[in-house]
């Protein structure tokens, strides 16, 4: 059986948190019901996703970050676009004044 992580409130409002072993997902709702706690988040343990700089994030910082990379990326800045350069052949393209990876031109 797996292990759930539950975040929840109990019938006064106060938040409650912990790790569950039940069959399902339902069965532990069903547990925690009888317990009189609401459940607002759940997941397997282990199976959990986070992204938590994105996350952390918000709509206006992403947005400010992607215009000033896109600036960057088309006023030919290498260093927005990092590891490029990676056979010693087109190092010396680049020593001889190419800006850009053939691929980007």
């Amino acid at each position: 059986m797996p292990v759930f992580t539950y975040r929840g409130t109990n019938r006064t409002g106060t938040t409650v948190t912990g790790e569950q072993l039940a069959p399902s997902k339902s069965e532990l709702v069903n547990m925690l019901r009888k317990q009189q706690i609401k459940v607002t988040k759940m997941s397997e343990k282990g199976k959990e996703f986070n992204l938590p700089t994105l996350a952390r994030s918000g709509f206006k910082e992403l947005a400010v970050f992607t215009r000033q990379s896109l600036v960057m990326i088309d006023a030919g800045c290498r260093c927005a676009v990092p590891r490029i350069w990676p056979a010693s052949s087109e190092k010396q393209d680049v020593s001889e004044g190419a800006d850009r990876h053939p691929g980007f031109r």
